[in-house]
């Protein structure tokens, strides 16, 4: 079963207790609850968790993950933060990222059903720094698009950038990507009271 996992990095909000954090994106209605690992937080759709790596909060949600993507989501009121909602899901082939800085959506990349779904702002360093040409090996490539065609190479290609790309922006946070995270980050459960 492949990974699950819609981690939300909040920066500069480390010493701010989940309580507070949860009643500024407007929560009001949930007890902490079992401390798991990030790893745990996979595929759970009931609940949210908080974490803390650094001076950086960590919420999964994948709801709230994707509210991110949108011009109205409770993000936007921190001005004084960088945050990322990332969606991994390796089940469905989703993977991407919506960048906040300062109450901004800097950047939302998501790549989702075979076609590219947001593609919104500026590229940032972590796409840039990628060498499509190490993406796939020349007998994959040809291979690939002798048997699919050029353009399902193209949706390919895409889609390994954005995945790449979002592995890459992770590292901000956690130090390692989404699948190499072997630190045990403790999570604690918030449900419904």
């Amino acid at each position: 079963m492949g990974l699950n996992l819609n981690p939300i990095f909040i920066t500069n909000v480390g010493t701010l207790s989940n309580e507070v954090l949860l009643r500024k994106i407007g929560i009001t209605n949930l007890k902490k609850g079992k401390a798991v690992n990030f790893y745990d937080t996979n595929n759970q759709w009931d609940s949210l968790f908080i974490g803390n790596k650094d001076n950086c909060k960590i919420i999964c949600e994948g709801g709230m993950a994707r509210q991110a993507f949108n011009e109205n989501n409770p993000f936007l009121d921190f001005k004084e933060n960088e945050i990322a909602a990332i969606i991994w899901n390796e089940v469905s082939d989703m993977f991407g990222f919506s960048l906040i800085k300062n109450g901004v959506i800097a950047r939302n990349l998501l790549f989702s059903a075979g076609e590219l779904r947001y593609n919104y702002g500026k590229p940032i360093p972590e796409e840039l720094a990628i060498n499509i040409n190490e993406l796939f090996e020349v007998n994959e490539r040809k291979a690939i698009i002798q048997a699919q065609g050029q353009n399902a190479f193209d949706t390919m290609l895409i889609a390994e950038i954005v995945c790449t790309a979002t592995n890459e922006l992770a590292k901000r946070y956690l130090g390692t990507g989404i699948v190499d995270n072997k630190e045990m980050i403790e999570f604690y459960e918030y449900e419904e009271e």
